[in-house]
């Protein structure tokens, strides 16, 4: 792993040993040197614990030709950050629209009473 950089890990062919690279490796990290261009922000204050959440849809190059789009989501409980994949279409531009697509909703009809 000491020689490996997140754009090798981010080549690898086999899904699960990437997944298991990218979580050992950490996602943070991944997205960071992977230079990810922020596409949205989106800020809100938890209901659990009364701390600021900050979700992020961002894009970055995977490999040649391909970019990959992510939501950035913040557990409303612990703060724990979590990268979701999502399509680059134009209803994940958005964090709530990003978010709304990973449950099957659409950004305007996902109004989830508390996130958690």
């Amino acid at each position: 792993l000491h020689n490996l950089s997140s754009q090798d890990i981010l080549n690898c062919k086999n899904a699960e040993q990437k997944a298991a690279l990218i979580k050992e490796y950490g996602y943070e990290k991944i997205i960071a040197e992977a230079n990810a261009t922020v596409i949205d922000e989106h800020t809100c204050t938890s209901g659990i614990t009364g701390k600021a959440c900050t979700y992020q849809v961002l894009e970055f190059a995977v490999t040649d030709g391909i970019t990959a789009r992510v939501v950035s989501v913040e557990c409303h409980t612990t703060h724990k950050k979590t990268f979701l994949g999502v399509p680059r279409i134009k209803e994940t531009e958005t964090c709530m629209g990003a978010i709304a697509w990973t449950f099957g909703e659409n950004e305007k009809d996902y109004v989830p009473e508390i996130e958690t």
